[in-house]
């Protein structure tokens, strides 16, 4: 550009020496000097064509440089914006994993802090950092008193060596912890828990802390404590039986056999869990059959069974024995085995035989001491009957005989399922034995009512009932007089209750007069209270406060002594709602409840006004009635 400018002012220059010689007319007299000029400007002209050409390349090279430039930034711009955008999302992102993680850790703080488990964070060498609430409840100390090493102050003495040498061990050999213990507060409540802590690793491994979790086990441990109780009485109750007590399990193998079974058989309970089949083994040859039979076809029976058969000891003595078994079902329903019991009757049925031969006598005896005896075979369904029998229901011997009588077509309808129900219990050997209460229908056509007993006194060899003995009595003459007691009980009845009645309402009567009586008390006892109090004690006081003499002034000093000791008691009474208030304030509640202004109250109790209002507040925030509306002497009035 320096260059430009130069060759431009050269030929300026040169033009205005032209110009010159060509005023002047020099330009025919100095035709080389001009001839040079022409030359000289030719030059610079062909000068400034060159440099006019390469200032359009530099133009151009500096167009095409600059377009370059503005590709580049435009390039740089879109790329710084693209990262840009980038940042941004990346910033929104990590905002957005902040406030997620925030949340997360308020979560779990709230989890933690809700958690039914006690929960625990120790450092790396195992002093606590943080415990939650509940395990705070559990040891009983505060997240402050639990710190570092404090937690150990809260555990069982009995427990506090071993569970700290544990815990040493563990974060000495960073590995896991879990075992029971106990805790002891300070109110001195011991809380079972099971504890399990496992390390915290960072991302490379390496254990910066602990975190544990602890479980009350105080129920359990009271549920485990009631098992054994009860395991030690169940073992008590079985062991020690006098029965042979015994459990089969649904495949047939013992699960359980009393020691008593030794006493009966001669054999252990060891040896017949060793040897399923000895039970069988030992039954008496003829009865085996019977025996078997019954186990195959009453096993799932659900009826209690009971059958006699005999057995033969270790020491081959013939023994008599009772079984009763049934099958055993959980709470789920399920079958789990069958229940038995084994009793020696041997002596029973020494018993019996001799019985057997004297039975004859005994039902002729019978007979002749009731009103009947009756004899069933419950195998054929013959029934025999004593002469009696039909006698106390005026039938001869050959009336009974030619009407074929039964006692199911004499029998009251309305007592026929009843006494069959209780004929079937005992026939099942659900009672030892069978009584019943029913009514027969004479010869006459009337009833009468006869108690009817009995028992099974014979089985067959598969162990069912096969005769039925028993007697009839006469007791229609006790159910008369019977009925005739329930009729007048119900009549005395009827009477206590209209006569409670009568006293119900005389005592209901005599409480609305008490009441009236004592609110009638209550209102005379107020109004001496008041007049005293408005009439007599304002003046008393002013009194008081005259030139009196020292006599004067200890007679008037009495005076209101006895004042007081006659309204004392009417006092009390009205004051019963107002414990918690001062002997003035219930001054001025009382006041306030007849009617009284704090400045006619001021004046009668020698106070100033502010001094009531400062009472009358205090009396509205004792009983409570600070931020409620309403009048005082309203609410007052309504204690009384």
């Amino acid at each position: 550009m320096a260059e430009e400018k130069d060759g431009s002012g050269t030929i300026i220059a040169l033009l205005r020496q032209a110009e010159l010689l060509l005023e002047d007319g020099g330009a025919g007299s100095r035709p080389q000097e001009f001839a040079g000029m022409v030359q000289e400007l030719a030059r610079h002209r062909l000068e400034l064509q060159l440099q006019d050409e390469e200032l359009a390349r530099m133009k151009k090279d500096l167009r095409a440089a600059h377009e370059e430039l503005e590709k580049r930034i435009a390039a740089r711009t879109a790329e710084l914006q693209a990262t840009n955008v980038s940042l941004q999302q990346e910033i929104e992102l990590r905002k957005a994993v902040e406030e997620e993680l925030r949340c997360s850790e308020r979560r779990f703080r709230q989890l933690v802090s809700m958690s039914p488990a006690g929960i625990y964070l120790t450092d790396r060498k195992g002093r606590c950092t943080y415990a939650n609430e509940r395990w705070c409840a559990m040891a009983g100390l505060s997240p402050d008193e639990a710190a570092g090493l404090g937690w150990l102050k809260s555990l069982h003495p009995e427990d506090r060596a071993y569970v700290k040498s544990a815990w040493g061990k563990m974060v000495a050999s960073a590995g896991h912890w879990g075992m029971e213990y106990r805790f002891r507060n300070k109110s001195g409540a011991t809380v079972w828990v099971y504890g399990l802590a496992n390390p915290l690793l960072d991302d490379k491994g390496k254990v910066t802390g602990y975190i544990g979790i602890n479980t009350d086990i105080t129920p359990l441990k009271q549920v485990q404590r009631q098992l054994q109780e009860k395991e030690e009485k169940y073992r008590t109750v079985a062991d020690f039986t006098c029965d042979w007590e015994y459990w089969l399990s649904p495949k047939g193998e013992y699960l359980y056999i009393s020691p008593a079974c030794q006493e009966v058989s001669g054999y252990s309970p060891e040896e017949f869990i060793t040897d399923p089949a000895l039970f069988f083994s030992i039954i008496h040859p003829d009865d085996r059959r019977r025996v078997t039979g019954h186990f195959a076809e009453e096993y799932f029976d659900r009826h209690l069974e009971r059958f006699d058969f005999r057995i033969v000891s270790k020491s081959g003595e013939v023994r008599w024995v009772s079984h009763a078994c049934r099958p055993v079902y959980n709470y789920q329903g399920e079958f789990v085995g069958r229940r038995g019991a084994i009793l020696d009757i041997s002596y029973r049925k020494k018993i019996e035989e001799r019985l057997i031969s004297s039975e004859e006598r005994l039902l002729l005896a019978l007979d002749a001491s009731s009103d009947g005896v009756w004899d069933r075979n419950l195998l054929t369904g013959e029934v025999c009957h004593g002469e009696n029998w039909h006698r106390v229901l005026g039938y001869s011997d050959e009336e009974a005989k030619q009407l074929s009588l039964t006692w199911e077509e004499l029998m009251h309808p309305d007592d026929r399922q009843q006494t069959l129900a209780r004929v079937e219990e005992h026939l099942k050997g659900n009672t030892c034995r069978y009584e019943a209460e029913f009514r027969m229908r004479n010869k006459a056509g009337s009833w009468q009512w006869i108690l009817s007993r009995g028992r099974v006194v014979d089985w067959d060899e598969r162990g069912r009932p096969a005769r039925f003995v028993g007697t009839h009595t006469d007791i229609t003459y006790g159910k008369n007089i019977e009925t005739e007691l329930r009729k007048a009980h119900d009549e005395l009845e009827q009477r206590v209750a209209d006569r409670t009645r009568e006293l119900e309402e005389i005592n209901i009567a005599l409480a609305v007069l008490l009441k009236k009586k004592r609110e009638d008390t209550r209102e005379l006892e107020q109004q001496i209270d008041a007049n005293v109090r408005n009439l007599v004690e304002p003046y008393l006081a002013k009194l008081g406060k005259g030139p009196l003499t020292g006599e004067q002034k200890a007679l008037v000093n009495i005076l209101k002594t006895n004042l007081d000791e006659i309204i004392t008691p009417f006092t009390s009474s009205l004051s019963s709602k107002f414990v918690q208030l001062t002997p003035t304030e219930i001054q001025v509640a009382n006041l306030v409840k007849q009617g009284k202004r704090s400045k006619e109250i001021a004046e009668l109790l020698n106070l100033s006004p502010g001094t009531i209002n400062i009472h009358r507040k205090n009396i509205r925030k004792k009983l409570g009635l600070t931020n409620q509306r309403g009048n005082l002497q309203s609410v007052l009035s309504s204690f009384v």
